[in-house]
Order: C-alpha cells, then sequence, then structure tokens
C-alpha cells in the first residue's frame, strides 16, 4: 500500500484475521469491497481497551480508519462495527467454518484490488453458515461444500455445472465430475463411464453459484449422496489454497462427507 498522510477509511470493510504481534499488538486483517485485502497494525489493540474498547472481533464488518503507514502497512486507528456476520455463542463447528470462509477469501483476495464479488461472496457465506441448523444430520460437510462451490464460482475458477465442459451439451441426465475431468461430462462423453453426479446435485451447484451459500439450498440437498463431487471439487481447491486450511485440521469426520485420505 502506498504511504499516507491523511487519514483514510475502509467502508464495510470485514474482519478476516487478527494476529496476535509482540506482548500487546495485533495485525487486523481486512477485506473491503473496494480495496481488496488490507493489512493494518493495531498497537497495544490487547492491551488497551480505551483504543479499540472490544470492537476488534472476527466476521464483524464496519468502518475501518487508517492512519500513516508503520512499514509496510498502515496503523489502525479506528474501527467501528456496523454488524456482526457470526454471533457471539455459535457452536465450535459453525467457527471452524466461518474461518475457513475467511481463509478461502484471503486465499483469493488480492491487496489494493478491489472485488466487491468476493466481499459479497464472503459476507454470504458467513450469514449462511451463522443460519444453518447445526444438529441437522449431515449439514456440516454439505455445508462446507456448499462454500467450496459457491467460492470457486467467485473466484471465476467453477465449470457451468450444467454443461459439459468436453462437448458443450446440458447435462440434464446428471455428469460424471471427477479430478480428471475437472468439470461436468454429460452421458455421451463419459462413456463408459458411469455418472456419479445426479441432475439434483448439478442444479444445487448450479444455484449456489449464483446465490451464494445460501442456507435453504444447503438444506434441500443435505440428503444427496455426494462423495464423488465433493472429492473432485475439494481437489480443485485445494490447487488454489497456497496451504491446508488451519480452520479444519483433525476434523475430517465432521466437515468430509467422504474420507479420502
Amino acid at each position: 500500500m502506498k504511504p499516507t498522510t491523511e487519514p483514510d477509511t475502509l467502508q464495510d470493510a470485514i474482519i478476516v484475521r487478527l494476529q496476535p504481534l509482540r506482548d500487546a499488538d495485533l495485525i487486523a486483517v481486512f477485506l473491503a469491497p473496494d480495496r481488496g485485502r488490507i493489512d493494518t497494525f493495531a498497537r497495544s489493540a490487547r492491551k488497551s481497551s480505551k483504543r479499540f474498547g472490544g470492537r476488534l472481533q472476527p466476521f464483524a464488518m464496519g468502518t475501518a480508519t487508517l492512519g500513516r503507514s508503520r512499514g509496510s502497512m498502515p496503523s489502525l486507528k479506528a474501527f467501528e462495527p456496523r454488524a456482526a456476520l457470526l454471533r457471539t455463542g455459535v457452536s465450535y463447528e459453525q467457527l471452524a467454518l466461518a474461518s475457513y470462509a475467511a481463509e478461502l477469501a484471503v486465499a483469493a483476495a488480492q491487496p489494493e484490488h478491489a472485488d466487491a464479488h468476493l466481499h459479497a461472496w464472503l459476507g454470504s457465506a458467513l450469514v449462511a453458515v451463522d443460519g444453518i441448523n447445526i444438529d441437522a444430520p449431515r449439514i456440516l460437510p454439505w455445508t462446507k461444500l456448499a462454500l467450496d462451490i459457491s467460492w470457486l464460482a467467485a473466484a471465476g475458477a467453477l465449470a457451468d455445472p450444467t454443461t459439459c465442459v468436453d462437448c458443450g451439451e446440458p447435462t440434464s441426465e446428471g455428469a460424471r465430475w471427477t479430478p480428471a475431468t475437472g468439470g461436468p461430462v454429460c452421458r455421451s462423453c463419459a462413456s463408459p463411464a458411469a455418472l456419479n453426479v445426479s441432475p439434483t446435485l448439478l442444479a444445487a451447484a448450479d444455484a449456489l453459484a449464483t446465490q451464494i451459500g445460501d442456507a435453504a439450498i444447503i438444506e434441500a440437498i443435505r440428503g444427496e449422496s455426494a462423495g464423488d463431487l465433493e472429492f473432485a471439487i475439494g481437489a480443485q481447491v485445494a490447487e488454489i489454497l497456497p496451504s491446508a486450511p488451519r480452520s479444519l485440521r483433525g476434523m475430517q469426520k465432521q466437515f468430509f462427507l467422504a474420507d479420502r485420505r
């Protein structure tokens, strides 16, 4: 970020990461629709209650006021939250999913590069995670798959679920979708291999690509068998992420429909 001498503001900035630094400071990472990812230095944020007054909380959205650059990053002078995209008191599993969504957003965001679509995706994804029925069977792995699909779409990396990647014909009868195909392959192009993704799942993937982490879609499709699609989508996500997500380490049984280790 270029040096600045005047206060700068980030509107609708979402806190995606808070990283302790030394004894009392924080690195606060924001995702803003018109600025992309912004790393800021929050002096004494963990020591003084006067400066931020507990307002620096993960997944809060509001207005961040930036001051003079400190080295390669600006200082954070103030943050006024407008909304909590994830309520306090949610389950540990929901917190892990929200952290996973934040990791995905950070991986796709570019410093000082406006990406309103990615910002909107993160906001909608956090609201969807906040609203899931945590006691519903298999809701956690289905929510993770929905996040993966919608994130790939937001990043422009998802193949059209309704069209064969080989011939361009509709996939209304279902499709073959594996890491090798990189997208849905229709019955004619997949022959003699069996189709492994149902028309219902393809329609759901198409809806998630445009409606971004809709909890109602997740609830409607969680009875489907989606282990193969999850494996293919997961392989594509892994190609883009710089490293394995820290937020879901050691939690395969909770967050994965199929254990492929």
